[in-house]
Protein backbone atom coordinates (compact mmCIF):
# COMPACT_ATOMS: atom_id res chain seq x y z
CA UNK A 1 0.00 0.00 0.00
CA UNK A 2 0.92 3.65 -0.27
CA UNK A 3 -0.44 6.36 1.99
CA UNK A 4 0.23 10.06 2.44
CA UNK A 5 -1.18 12.62 4.84
CA UNK A 6 -0.66 16.12 6.18
CA UNK A 7 -0.99 16.88 9.90
CA UNK A 8 -0.18 19.55 12.44
CA UNK A 9 -0.07 19.77 16.23
CA UNK A 10 -1.78 22.88 17.60
CA UNK A 11 -0.99 23.76 21.21
CA UNK A 12 -2.35 26.21 23.76
CA UNK A 13 0.29 25.60 26.44
CA UNK A 14 4.07 25.50 26.54
CA UNK A 15 3.95 21.90 27.77
CA UNK A 16 4.41 19.39 25.00
CA UNK A 17 1.90 16.67 24.22
CA UNK A 18 3.21 13.31 23.11
CA UNK A 19 2.46 13.10 19.42
CA UNK A 20 0.53 11.26 16.74
CA UNK A 21 0.79 7.85 15.09
CA UNK A 22 -0.40 6.18 11.90
CA UNK A 23 -1.69 2.68 12.69
CA UNK A 24 -2.45 -0.61 11.00
CA UNK A 25 -3.90 -3.16 13.39
CA UNK A 26 -5.81 -6.42 13.36
CA UNK A 27 -7.05 -5.56 16.86
CA UNK A 28 -10.29 -3.60 16.52
CA UNK A 29 -10.72 -2.90 20.23
CA UNK A 30 -10.83 0.71 21.55
CA UNK A 31 -7.70 2.34 22.94
CA UNK A 32 -6.49 0.22 25.87
CA UNK A 33 -6.53 1.52 29.48
CA UNK A 34 -3.47 3.42 30.62
CA UNK A 35 -2.45 4.27 27.05
CA UNK A 36 -2.56 8.06 27.38
CA UNK A 37 0.48 10.31 27.23
CA UNK A 38 3.65 8.66 26.01
CA UNK A 39 1.78 5.46 25.05
CA UNK A 40 0.01 7.41 22.24
CA UNK A 41 -3.29 5.59 22.76
CA UNK A 42 -1.69 2.45 21.32
CA UNK A 43 -0.55 0.11 24.08
CA UNK A 44 -1.50 -0.93 27.61
CA UNK A 45 1.78 -0.57 29.58
CA UNK A 46 1.09 -3.97 31.16
CA UNK A 47 0.79 -5.57 27.70
CA UNK A 48 3.69 -3.84 25.96
CA UNK A 49 5.76 -6.13 23.71
CA UNK A 50 2.92 -8.67 23.46
CA UNK A 51 2.22 -10.11 19.98
CA UNK A 52 -1.48 -10.08 20.87
CA UNK A 53 -1.38 -6.31 20.39
CA UNK A 54 -1.48 -6.98 16.63
CA UNK A 55 -0.33 -3.46 15.84
CA UNK A 56 2.22 -1.73 13.64
CA UNK A 57 2.54 2.05 13.90
CA UNK A 58 4.60 4.91 12.54
CA UNK A 59 4.87 7.40 15.39
CA UNK A 60 5.59 11.12 15.17
CA UNK A 61 6.79 11.65 18.72
CA UNK A 62 7.20 15.17 20.08
CA UNK A 63 8.35 14.31 23.64
CA UNK A 64 11.59 12.76 24.84
CA UNK A 65 10.83 9.76 27.10
CA UNK A 66 14.18 8.19 28.05
CA UNK A 67 12.46 5.33 29.89
CA UNK A 68 10.95 4.30 26.53
CA UNK A 69 14.34 4.55 24.80
CA UNK A 70 13.42 7.72 22.86
CA UNK A 71 16.49 9.34 21.35
CA UNK A 72 15.14 12.90 21.74
CA UNK A 73 12.13 15.10 21.05
CA UNK A 74 10.85 15.28 17.45
CA UNK A 75 11.60 11.84 16.10
CA UNK A 76 9.79 9.43 13.80
CA UNK A 77 9.64 5.77 14.82
CA UNK A 78 8.38 2.42 13.60
CA UNK A 79 6.61 0.55 16.42
CA UNK A 80 5.86 -3.18 16.18
CA UNK A 81 3.64 -4.45 19.02
CA UNK A 82 5.43 -2.17 21.49
CA UNK A 83 6.00 1.52 22.14
CA UNK A 84 9.80 1.15 21.91
CA UNK A 85 10.55 1.92 18.30
CA UNK A 86 12.40 -0.47 16.00
CA UNK A 87 14.07 2.62 14.50
CA UNK A 88 13.59 6.29 15.37
CA UNK A 89 15.58 8.89 13.41
CA UNK A 90 15.37 12.59 14.28
CA UNK A 91 13.10 14.63 12.02
CA UNK A 92 15.45 17.15 10.38
CA UNK A 93 15.09 19.67 7.58
CA UNK A 94 17.18 19.57 4.40
CA UNK A 95 19.58 21.97 6.11
CA UNK A 96 20.13 19.46 8.92
CA UNK A 97 18.14 21.41 11.53
CA UNK A 98 15.77 19.57 13.82
CA UNK A 99 12.10 20.19 12.94
CA UNK A 100 9.91 20.99 15.93
CA UNK A 101 6.79 18.80 15.67
CA UNK A 102 5.22 20.91 18.43
CA UNK A 103 5.45 24.05 16.29
CA UNK A 104 1.86 25.07 15.50
CA UNK A 105 2.96 26.66 12.23
CA UNK A 106 4.48 23.39 10.97
CA UNK A 107 2.35 21.26 8.65
CA UNK A 108 4.03 17.88 8.38
CA UNK A 109 3.61 15.83 5.21
CA UNK A 110 4.29 12.10 5.46
CA UNK A 111 4.48 9.34 2.84
CA UNK A 112 4.48 5.69 3.98
CA UNK A 113 4.96 2.83 1.54
CA UNK A 114 4.73 -0.87 2.29
CA UNK A 115 5.89 -3.71 0.04
CA UNK A 116 4.22 -7.01 0.96
CA UNK A 117 6.60 -9.04 -1.22
CA UNK A 118 9.76 -7.67 0.37
CA UNK A 119 8.13 -7.19 3.82
CA UNK A 120 9.51 -3.66 3.75
CA UNK A 121 8.16 -0.36 5.11
CA UNK A 122 9.67 3.04 4.26
CA UNK A 123 8.77 6.56 5.49
CA UNK A 124 9.34 9.96 3.86
CA UNK A 125 8.64 13.18 5.80
CA UNK A 126 8.68 16.90 4.90
CA UNK A 127 7.77 20.14 6.65
CA UNK A 128 5.44 22.63 4.91
CA UNK A 129 5.92 20.98 1.53
CA UNK A 130 3.75 18.86 -0.76
CA UNK A 131 6.82 17.44 -2.53
CA UNK A 132 8.08 14.07 -1.34
CA UNK A 133 11.82 14.18 -0.47
CA UNK A 134 14.18 12.15 -2.61
CA UNK A 135 15.58 10.28 0.39
CA UNK A 136 13.42 8.60 3.06
CA UNK A 137 13.69 9.66 6.69
CA UNK A 138 13.12 6.05 7.74
CA UNK A 139 14.91 3.70 5.31
CA UNK A 140 13.29 0.36 4.43
CA UNK A 141 12.48 -1.54 7.63
CA UNK A 142 11.71 -5.27 7.89
CA UNK A 143 7.98 -5.45 8.71
CA UNK A 144 5.67 -8.41 8.08
CA UNK A 145 2.16 -7.04 8.47
CA UNK A 146 0.54 -10.46 8.01
CA UNK A 147 2.31 -11.77 11.10
CA UNK A 148 2.81 -8.66 13.25
CA UNK A 149 -0.55 -6.94 12.69
CA UNK A 150 -2.58 -10.05 11.77
CA UNK A 151 -4.02 -8.34 8.70
CA UNK A 152 -5.95 -11.37 7.48
CA UNK A 153 -9.44 -10.28 8.50
CA UNK A 154 -10.90 -6.88 9.36
CA UNK A 155 -8.19 -4.29 9.86
CA UNK A 156 -8.12 -0.83 11.43
CA UNK A 157 -6.20 1.73 9.40
CA UNK A 158 -6.04 5.25 10.80
CA UNK A 159 -4.54 7.50 13.41
CA UNK A 160 -4.08 7.77 17.17
CA UNK A 161 -2.78 10.65 19.27
CA UNK A 162 -2.31 11.45 22.94
CA UNK A 163 -1.36 14.26 25.30
CA UNK A 164 0.01 14.34 28.82
CA UNK A 165 -1.90 15.62 31.85
CA UNK A 166 -0.50 19.14 31.54
CA UNK A 167 -0.73 19.51 27.76
CA UNK A 168 -3.67 20.71 25.68
CA UNK A 169 -2.53 19.71 22.19
CA UNK A 170 -4.92 19.28 19.29
CA UNK A 171 -3.79 16.91 16.54
CA UNK A 172 -5.22 17.77 13.11
CA UNK A 173 -5.07 15.58 10.01
CA UNK A 174 -5.59 18.08 7.18
CA UNK A 175 -5.54 15.61 4.28
CA UNK A 176 -5.14 11.86 3.85
CA UNK A 177 -4.84 9.51 0.89
CA UNK A 178 -4.58 5.72 1.10
CA UNK A 179 -4.30 3.40 -1.91
CA UNK A 180 -3.59 -0.28 -2.39
CA UNK A 181 -3.73 -2.62 -5.39
CA UNK A 182 -6.57 -5.10 -5.66
CA UNK A 183 -4.67 -8.29 -4.84
CA UNK A 184 -6.79 -11.25 -5.86
CA UNK A 185 -4.76 -14.18 -4.63
CA UNK A 186 -4.67 -16.15 -1.41
CA UNK A 187 -1.88 -16.08 1.09
CA UNK A 188 -1.13 -19.74 0.29
CA UNK A 189 -0.60 -18.92 -3.39
CA UNK A 190 1.58 -15.98 -2.45
CA UNK A 191 3.85 -17.98 -0.13
CA UNK A 192 3.83 -20.94 -2.51
CA UNK A 193 5.31 -18.80 -5.24
CA UNK A 194 8.40 -18.32 -3.12
CA UNK A 195 8.80 -22.05 -2.40
CA UNK A 196 8.81 -23.21 -6.01
CA UNK A 197 12.39 -22.07 -6.46
CA UNK A 198 14.35 -20.43 -9.24
CA UNK A 199 12.72 -22.38 -12.08
CA UNK A 200 9.30 -20.92 -11.27
CA UNK A 201 10.79 -17.44 -11.05
CA UNK A 202 12.43 -17.84 -14.48
CA UNK A 203 9.17 -19.00 -16.05
CA UNK A 204 7.29 -16.10 -14.48
CA UNK A 205 9.88 -13.53 -15.55
CA UNK A 206 10.00 -14.82 -19.15
CA UNK A 207 6.19 -14.85 -19.33
CA UNK A 208 5.94 -11.34 -17.97
CA UNK A 209 8.60 -9.97 -20.34
CA UNK A 210 6.97 -11.64 -23.36
CA UNK A 211 3.55 -10.30 -22.34
CA UNK A 212 4.91 -6.79 -21.93
CA UNK A 213 6.56 -6.87 -25.35
CA UNK A 214 3.32 -8.09 -26.93
CA UNK A 215 1.36 -5.34 -25.18
CA UNK A 216 3.85 -2.72 -26.37
CA UNK A 217 3.55 -3.87 -29.99
CA UNK A 218 -0.25 -4.00 -29.87
CA UNK A 219 -0.37 -0.68 -28.05
CA UNK A 220 1.84 0.94 -30.68
CA UNK A 221 -0.38 -0.34 -33.48
CA UNK A 222 -3.47 0.92 -31.65
CA UNK A 223 -2.03 4.40 -31.10
CA UNK A 224 -0.92 4.69 -34.73
CA UNK A 225 -4.40 3.72 -35.96
CA UNK A 226 -6.00 6.08 -33.46
CA UNK A 227 -3.89 9.02 -34.62
CA UNK A 228 -4.56 8.23 -38.26
CA UNK A 229 -8.32 8.21 -37.63
CA UNK A 230 -8.25 11.39 -35.59
CA UNK A 231 -5.96 13.53 -37.70
CA UNK A 232 -6.78 12.40 -41.23
CA UNK A 233 -10.55 12.09 -41.21
CA UNK A 234 -11.24 13.37 -37.70
CA UNK A 235 -11.85 16.96 -38.66
CA UNK A 236 -14.61 16.21 -41.16
CA UNK A 237 -16.23 13.70 -38.81
CA UNK A 238 -16.30 16.22 -35.97
CA UNK A 239 -18.11 18.77 -38.06
CA UNK A 240 -20.64 16.23 -39.35
CA UNK A 241 -21.33 14.26 -36.17
CA UNK A 242 -21.05 16.85 -33.42
CA UNK A 243 -22.27 19.96 -35.17
CA UNK A 244 -19.11 21.97 -34.60
CA UNK A 245 -18.70 25.63 -35.50
CA UNK A 246 -16.77 26.18 -38.71
CA UNK A 247 -13.33 24.71 -39.26
CA UNK A 248 -10.59 27.34 -39.40
CA UNK A 249 -7.42 26.98 -41.39
CA UNK A 250 -4.12 26.42 -39.64
CA UNK A 251 -2.61 29.19 -41.79
CA UNK A 252 -5.16 31.71 -40.45
CA UNK A 253 -4.56 30.69 -36.84
CA UNK A 254 -0.81 30.82 -37.31
CA UNK A 255 -1.17 34.32 -38.72
CA UNK A 256 -3.61 35.35 -36.00
CA UNK A 257 -1.15 34.48 -33.23
CA UNK A 258 1.98 35.73 -35.06
CA UNK A 259 3.21 32.16 -35.47
CA UNK A 260 2.29 31.38 -31.86
CA UNK A 261 4.63 34.06 -30.60
CA UNK A 262 5.46 33.59 -26.88
CA UNK A 263 4.57 37.27 -26.42
CA UNK A 264 0.96 36.32 -27.15
CA UNK A 265 0.91 33.47 -24.62
CA UNK A 266 -2.05 33.87 -22.24
CA UNK A 267 -1.48 30.75 -20.19
CA UNK A 268 -0.25 27.16 -20.07
CA UNK A 269 -1.66 23.93 -18.71
CA UNK A 270 -1.39 20.15 -18.84
CA UNK A 271 -3.30 20.11 -22.14
CA UNK A 272 -1.34 22.79 -23.98
CA UNK A 273 -0.90 26.55 -24.36
CA UNK A 274 -3.41 29.36 -24.98
CA UNK A 275 -2.49 32.30 -27.23
CA UNK A 276 -4.15 35.65 -27.93
CA UNK A 277 -4.74 36.49 -31.57
CA UNK A 278 -6.67 38.49 -34.19
CA UNK A 279 -8.48 36.52 -36.88
CA UNK A 280 -7.62 37.58 -40.44
CA UNK A 281 -10.54 39.18 -42.24
CA UNK A 282 -12.75 40.62 -39.50
CA UNK A 283 -9.86 41.19 -37.06
CA UNK A 284 -11.88 39.87 -34.13
CA UNK A 285 -9.85 38.97 -31.02
CA UNK A 286 -9.72 35.27 -30.10
CA UNK A 287 -7.99 32.90 -27.70
CA UNK A 288 -6.43 29.86 -29.37
CA UNK A 289 -5.86 26.71 -27.32
CA UNK A 290 -3.06 24.75 -28.98
CA UNK A 291 -2.90 21.07 -28.02
CA UNK A 292 0.32 19.46 -29.23
CA UNK A 293 1.18 15.78 -29.47
CA UNK A 294 2.98 15.87 -26.12
CA UNK A 295 0.06 17.36 -24.22
CA UNK A 296 -1.25 15.24 -21.35
CA UNK A 297 -4.19 13.22 -22.68
CA UNK A 298 -4.65 15.99 -25.25
CA UNK A 299 -6.65 14.15 -27.90
CA UNK A 300 -9.22 12.74 -25.50
CA UNK A 301 -9.72 16.07 -23.74
CA UNK A 302 -10.01 17.82 -27.12
CA UNK A 303 -12.84 15.50 -28.16
CA UNK A 304 -14.53 15.83 -24.74
CA UNK A 305 -14.37 19.61 -24.89
CA UNK A 306 -15.67 19.66 -28.47
CA UNK A 307 -18.53 17.27 -27.74
CA UNK A 308 -19.67 19.07 -24.61
CA UNK A 309 -19.23 22.74 -25.37
CA UNK A 310 -21.08 22.61 -28.70
CA UNK A 311 -24.21 21.49 -26.82
CA UNK A 312 -24.12 24.45 -24.43
CA UNK A 313 -25.46 27.97 -24.63
CA UNK A 314 -25.32 30.21 -21.59
CA UNK A 315 -24.21 33.78 -21.01
CA UNK A 316 -21.75 32.68 -18.30
CA UNK A 317 -19.90 30.09 -20.40
CA UNK A 318 -17.00 30.80 -22.76
CA UNK A 319 -18.20 30.44 -26.39
CA UNK A 320 -16.35 28.39 -29.00
CA UNK A 321 -15.62 30.16 -32.31
CA UNK A 322 -14.03 27.33 -34.29
CA UNK A 323 -11.49 24.54 -34.43
CA UNK A 324 -8.65 23.09 -36.46
CA UNK A 325 -6.97 19.68 -36.87
CA UNK A 326 -3.55 19.65 -38.51
CA UNK A 327 -0.93 16.94 -38.56
CA UNK A 328 -0.23 16.24 -34.90
CA UNK A 329 -1.85 19.39 -33.55
CA UNK A 330 -5.36 20.19 -32.31
CA UNK A 331 -6.61 23.75 -31.91
CA UNK A 332 -9.74 25.22 -30.32
CA UNK A 333 -10.63 28.87 -30.90
CA UNK A 334 -12.60 30.77 -28.26
CA UNK A 335 -13.89 34.28 -27.93
CA UNK A 336 -11.26 36.48 -26.29
CA UNK A 337 -11.77 37.51 -22.66
CA UNK A 338 -10.07 40.93 -22.27
CA UNK A 339 -9.92 40.83 -18.48
CA UNK A 340 -8.19 37.48 -18.29
CA UNK A 341 -8.83 34.89 -15.61
CA UNK A 342 -10.31 35.36 -12.14
CA UNK A 343 -7.19 34.21 -10.29
CA UNK A 344 -5.05 36.88 -11.95
CA UNK A 345 -7.71 39.53 -11.42
CA UNK A 346 -7.78 38.83 -7.67
CA UNK A 347 -3.98 38.75 -7.41
CA UNK A 348 -3.15 41.82 -9.49
CA UNK A 349 -6.25 43.98 -9.93
CA UNK A 350 -6.77 46.15 -6.87
CA UNK A 351 -9.76 47.73 -8.63
CA UNK A 352 -11.75 44.49 -8.45
CA UNK A 353 -14.12 45.91 -5.89
CA UNK A 354 -16.63 43.88 -3.95
CA UNK A 355 -19.62 44.61 -6.21
CA UNK A 356 -17.76 43.10 -9.18
CA UNK A 357 -16.64 40.10 -7.15
CA UNK A 358 -20.22 39.48 -6.03
CA UNK A 359 -21.47 39.62 -9.62
CA UNK A 360 -18.72 37.20 -10.68
CA UNK A 361 -19.76 34.78 -7.92
CA UNK A 362 -23.42 35.00 -8.99
CA UNK A 363 -22.45 34.46 -12.64
CA UNK A 364 -20.33 31.41 -11.84
CA UNK A 365 -23.15 29.98 -9.73
CA UNK A 366 -25.59 30.48 -12.63
CA UNK A 367 -23.21 28.68 -15.00
CA UNK A 368 -22.93 25.67 -12.68
CA UNK A 369 -26.69 25.56 -12.14
CA UNK A 370 -27.10 25.44 -15.91
CA UNK A 371 -24.59 22.58 -16.25
CA UNK A 372 -26.04 20.57 -13.38
CA UNK A 373 -29.78 21.03 -13.92
CA UNK A 374 -30.83 23.17 -16.85
CA UNK A 375 -29.00 21.95 -19.97
CA UNK A 376 -30.17 18.96 -21.99
CA UNK A 377 -27.65 16.58 -20.38
CA UNK A 378 -26.28 16.97 -16.88
CA UNK A 379 -22.60 17.95 -16.96
CA UNK A 380 -20.00 17.74 -14.21
CA UNK A 381 -17.16 20.17 -14.91
CA UNK A 382 -14.60 18.51 -12.56
CA UNK A 383 -12.11 21.40 -12.56
CA UNK A 384 -13.78 24.45 -11.03
CA UNK A 385 -11.05 26.92 -10.01
CA UNK A 386 -10.36 30.65 -10.49
CA UNK A 387 -7.97 30.13 -13.43
CA UNK A 388 -10.82 28.47 -15.37
CA UNK A 389 -13.18 31.39 -14.76
CA UNK A 390 -12.63 34.03 -17.45
CA UNK A 391 -13.74 37.67 -17.27
CA UNK A 392 -15.22 39.50 -20.27
CA UNK A 393 -15.08 43.26 -20.92
CA UNK A 394 -17.75 43.88 -18.27
CA UNK A 395 -16.09 41.60 -15.69
CA UNK A 396 -18.83 39.02 -16.13
CA UNK A 397 -17.85 35.45 -15.22
CA UNK A 398 -17.41 33.00 -18.10
CA UNK A 399 -16.65 29.42 -17.09
CA UNK A 400 -14.31 27.64 -19.52
CA UNK A 401 -11.92 24.71 -19.97
CA UNK A 402 -14.21 21.70 -20.36
CA UNK A 403 -11.33 19.32 -21.04
CA UNK A 404 -12.07 17.27 -17.90
CA UNK A 405 -15.87 17.60 -17.99
CA UNK A 406 -18.16 14.58 -18.19
CA UNK A 407 -21.70 14.09 -19.49
CA UNK A 408 -23.71 12.48 -16.71
CA UNK A 409 -26.86 10.38 -16.90
CA UNK A 410 -29.39 12.14 -14.65
CA UNK A 411 -30.26 8.81 -13.01
CA UNK A 412 -26.72 8.13 -11.85
CA UNK A 413 -23.34 9.75 -11.35
CA UNK A 414 -20.11 9.06 -13.24
CA UNK A 415 -17.47 6.68 -11.93
CA UNK A 416 -13.97 7.34 -13.18
CA UNK A 417 -10.74 5.42 -12.76
CA UNK A 418 -8.48 8.43 -12.20
CA UNK A 419 -8.73 11.48 -9.99
CA UNK A 420 -9.04 14.61 -12.15
CA UNK A 421 -8.92 18.22 -11.08
CA UNK A 422 -6.62 20.55 -9.19
CA UNK A 423 -5.15 20.08 -5.72
CA UNK A 424 -6.81 22.39 -3.21
CA UNK A 425 -10.13 22.37 -5.06
CA UNK A 426 -10.73 18.60 -5.12
CA UNK A 427 -13.56 17.24 -2.97
CA UNK A 428 -12.12 14.89 -0.30
CA UNK A 429 -14.39 11.97 -1.21
CA UNK A 430 -12.82 11.70 -4.68
CA UNK A 431 -9.73 10.06 -3.18
CA UNK A 432 -11.98 7.32 -1.77
CA UNK A 433 -14.76 6.83 -4.31
CA UNK A 434 -13.21 8.04 -7.55
CA UNK A 435 -16.74 9.25 -8.32
CA UNK A 436 -17.23 12.67 -9.89
CA UNK A 437 -20.60 14.14 -8.97
CA UNK A 438 -22.40 17.47 -8.96
CA UNK A 439 -21.56 17.55 -5.23
CA UNK A 440 -17.83 17.44 -6.00
CA UNK A 441 -18.32 20.44 -8.32
CA UNK A 442 -20.15 22.20 -5.48
CA UNK A 443 -17.17 21.60 -3.18
CA UNK A 444 -14.78 23.19 -5.69
CA UNK A 445 -17.19 26.11 -6.12
CA UNK A 446 -17.21 26.59 -2.34
CA UNK A 447 -13.42 26.86 -2.22
CA UNK A 448 -13.56 29.42 -5.05
CA UNK A 449 -16.08 31.48 -3.07
CA UNK A 450 -13.80 31.51 -0.02
CA UNK A 451 -10.85 32.51 -2.23
CA UNK A 452 -12.72 35.35 -3.98
CA UNK A 453 -13.96 36.76 -0.67
CA UNK A 454 -10.70 36.44 1.26
CA UNK A 455 -8.13 36.93 -1.51
CA UNK A 456 -6.26 33.88 -0.18
CA UNK A 457 -5.34 30.61 -1.89
CA UNK A 458 -6.67 27.25 -0.58
CA UNK A 459 -3.33 26.88 1.22
CA UNK A 460 -1.53 30.03 2.37
CA UNK A 461 1.06 31.23 4.88
CA UNK A 462 3.09 28.02 5.12
CA UNK A 463 0.28 25.60 4.44
CA UNK A 464 -2.55 27.12 6.47
CA UNK A 465 -5.81 25.61 5.18
CA UNK A 466 -8.17 28.36 3.99
CA UNK A 467 -11.40 26.54 4.84
CA UNK A 468 -10.28 25.71 8.37
CA UNK A 469 -9.08 29.26 8.97
CA UNK A 470 -12.47 30.67 7.93
CA UNK A 471 -14.34 28.02 9.96
CA UNK A 472 -12.46 29.21 13.05
CA UNK A 473 -13.55 32.80 12.38
CA UNK A 474 -17.11 31.54 11.93
CA UNK A 475 -17.00 29.85 15.35
CA UNK A 476 -15.75 33.09 16.90
CA UNK A 477 -18.64 35.01 15.24
CA UNK A 478 -16.11 37.19 13.43
CA UNK A 479 -16.59 35.85 9.92
CA UNK A 480 -16.17 39.16 8.07
CA UNK A 481 -12.59 39.37 9.36
CA UNK A 482 -11.79 36.95 6.52
CA UNK A 483 -12.52 39.69 3.95
CA UNK A 484 -9.70 40.44 1.51
CA UNK A 485 -7.59 43.32 2.92
CA UNK A 486 -7.27 44.62 -0.65
CA UNK A 487 -10.92 45.65 -0.45
CA UNK A 488 -9.97 48.26 2.14
CA UNK A 489 -13.05 47.48 4.20
CA UNK A 490 -15.33 48.66 1.37
CA UNK A 491 -17.93 45.92 0.95
CA UNK A 492 -21.48 45.02 1.88
CA UNK A 493 -21.19 43.22 5.21
CA UNK A 494 -24.32 41.15 4.65
CA UNK A 495 -23.17 39.98 1.23
CA UNK A 496 -19.69 39.19 2.53
CA UNK A 497 -21.05 37.11 5.39
CA UNK A 498 -23.49 35.38 3.05
CA UNK A 499 -20.77 34.46 0.52
CA UNK A 500 -18.42 33.13 3.21
CA UNK A 501 -21.22 31.13 4.85
CA UNK A 502 -22.28 29.63 1.52
CA UNK A 503 -18.62 28.85 0.76
CA UNK A 504 -18.31 26.95 4.04
CA UNK A 505 -21.53 25.05 3.39
CA UNK A 506 -20.44 24.10 -0.14
CA UNK A 507 -17.03 22.92 1.05
CA UNK A 508 -18.43 20.70 3.79
CA UNK A 509 -16.33 17.48 3.97
CA UNK A 510 -19.48 15.37 3.56
CA UNK A 511 -21.08 15.55 0.09
CA UNK A 512 -24.50 14.81 1.63
CA UNK A 513 -24.38 18.06 3.62
CA UNK A 514 -23.57 20.31 0.66
CA UNK A 515 -26.31 22.40 -0.95
CA UNK A 516 -27.29 22.03 -4.61
CA UNK A 517 -26.43 24.81 -7.03
CA UNK A 518 -30.11 25.78 -7.18
CA UNK A 519 -30.09 26.31 -3.42
CA UNK A 520 -26.88 28.31 -3.77
CA UNK A 521 -28.33 30.55 -6.50
CA UNK A 522 -31.48 31.14 -4.45
CA UNK A 523 -29.40 32.05 -1.39
CA UNK A 524 -27.28 34.50 -3.38
CA UNK A 525 -30.50 36.11 -4.61
CA UNK A 526 -31.63 36.48 -1.01
CA UNK A 527 -34.38 33.86 -1.28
Amino acid sequence: FSTSFVFSIQNSTATRGDGLAFIISGNLSPAPPGSSGSWLGLFDPAMDRERSNKLVAVEFDSVHNPELQDINDDHVGVDINQIRSQVSPTFESDAGNRVDLHDSSANVSAWIEYDAVKHSLVVFVARNSRRRPAAPLVPPQPVNLCEEAAVEGAVFVGFSAATGDLSRDVHIVHAWNFSAPDLRFSRENFTGLKKNGSRTRVVVIVSVVFSLLLLLVLGGIFLICKRMRLFSAGGRNLEQNIGMPSELSYRDLKSATANFDPKNLLGSGGFGNVYAGLLPGDGSPVAVKRIGENSRQGEREFLAEVEIITKLSHRNLVHLRGWCCRSRELLLVYEFMPNGSLDKAIATNSSLEWSKRYEIICGLAAALLYLHEECEERIVHRDIKPSNVMLDAGFNARLGDFGLARLIDRRREARTTAIAGTFGYLAPELNITGQCTTASDVYSFGIVLLEVASGKKPFFDDYTVLGEWIWELYRKRSLVEAADPALGGVFDGGEMESVLTIGLACSDPSPRNRPTMRQVVNSLKGN
